[in-house]
């Protein structure tokens, strides 16, 4: 990230850093505040496995790693445990990981799929019980929505006619909670 500030202005700093991550990003960079100060921080992950939440003037506030396994697509931040605790998820490998605004992995985490992970993320309250709940796509073309303990809910995985690699919508439609997943 390069930042630069225009030479008209004047201000006691002149703001410009850069972060080497050394390897591609797997997603999109995501702005949330973890650590509960009010700020958002710059959240994102690399194609090494390396996790880094940023503070605005560039300290690494958190720093996780999936090992080898590799990320599909953002973390997602969300408050998992419904305790006003943001925490930070991403799909890796077969695995969904989990950390906390110290990067500590979370308990349980990290979820283990059979197949490879092939769609990102996406956190939601499937069958609206008050929890969220993980849906990813596998290499095996099944789509898994995810309790809290890591297992499929009642009526899943389902399969799709090929595999999946675009990111699951999930919406309301006809009054239903839907999961939309668009294959080849």
């Amino acid at each position: 990230l390069n930042t630069y500030q225009t030479e008209d202005r004047t201000a006691p700093y002149q703001e410009k850093w850069l972060f080497p991550t050394g390897a591609e990003l797997s997603g999109e960079a995501v702005l949330s505040d973890i650590g509960g100060s009010g700020r958002e921080e710059v959240i994102f992950a690399t194609n090494s496995g390396n996790v880094y939440a940023l503070a605005a003037d560039g300290t690494v506030v958190m720093q996780a790693n999936t090992g080898t396994d590799t990320p599909i697509g953002s973390p997602v931040v969300f408050d998992w445990y419904s305790t006003n605790q943001n925490v930070i998820l991403l799909a890796a490998g077969n695995k969904i990981y989990g950390w906390n605004d110290n990067g500590q992995p979370l308990p349980k985490f990290p979820f283990s799929l059979d197949e490879k992970i092939t769609s990102p993320l996406v956190v939601n309250d499937i069958d609206r019980n008050g929890l969220p709940n993980a849906v990813v796509a596998t290499a095996d073309r099944q789509v898994h929505v995810l309790n809290g303990r890591g297992q499929n809910i009642n009526g899943w995985p389902v399969t799709s006619n090929a595999e999946i690699s675009a990111k699951p919508t999930v919406d309301d439609f006809r009054g239903s909670k839907s999961i939309l997943a668009f294959s080849e």
